[in-house]
């Protein structure tokens, strides 16, 4: 999907309850976030120190880099497109066991 310039968002989920968060757009380009059981974006811990260390006093370069790594730019950008879903016709795919 991601090679035909479509936007879209998927979520793999495990039966931990944890899972991965893909979104895509033309613009922005791929996002994947780790996510916990309640659909947060995860951040590790060397992300965190990396962003502290590259924006150290700038406080507002950090808070849009701790957007960017929880996918805040691709939330936005997809916005639009699922306040158009209709839910009625969402597919859930599962694996066959």
């Amino acid at each position: 999907m991601r090679e035909w310039s479509i936007p879209f968002e998927v979520t793999e989920e495990s039966e931990s309850g944890h899972g991965i968060h893909y979104m895509a757009t033309p613009e922005l380009g791929l996002f994947t976030g780790r996510t916990d059981s309640a659909g947060s974006v995860l951040i590790d811990e060397h992300r965190i120190h990396v962003a502290f260390a590259k924006y150290a006093g700038d406080a507002e370069a950090l808070a849009e880099e701790f957007g960017r790594l929880l996918g805040v730019p691709w939330d936005a950008a997809l916005e639009p497109l699922r306040h158009a879903q209709d839910l009625s016709s969402t597919v859930w795919m599962h694996r066959a066991g």
